[in-house]
């Protein structure tokens, strides 16, 4: 009888055993797909920063150059009253020449 129960308890304590590996065994694989999930992760937030990176310097380059336009637009404004007011003064000029010509008798 004695022997029956040692035998059913040892019986019983391989079989937890062998469920305790199972058990371990799943966890550990759980615990690498988990890493390999982290390392892809890891991987996207890396491509993400560097994108961010670019376009950064790619906003940067954008803003210099909307810059460098509003400058060039403010001079081309500048020099385009400038000729006007140079145009106005040649046109009343020539008009002055005009009358002066025709006052004139040859």
């Amino acid at each position: 009888q004695a022997a029956k129960e040692i035998k059913d308890l040892v019986e019983n304590a391989t079989n937890k055993a062998n469920e305790g590996k199972v058990i371990s065994d799943n966890m550990i694989k759980g615990y690498e797909e988990l890493n390999v999930h982290i390392n892809e992760t890891i991987h996207i937030i890396e491509n993400v920063s560097a994108a961010s990176k670019e376009q950064m310097t790619g906003i940067e380059q954008i803003n210099d150059t909307i810059t460098m336009l509003d400058r060039v637009t403010q001079e081309n404004a500048n020099e385009a009253t400038q000729i006007s007011n140079i145009a106005s003064d040649v046109s009343y000029m020539a008009k002055e020449l005009v009358d002066d010509a025709k006052s004139k008798k040859f």
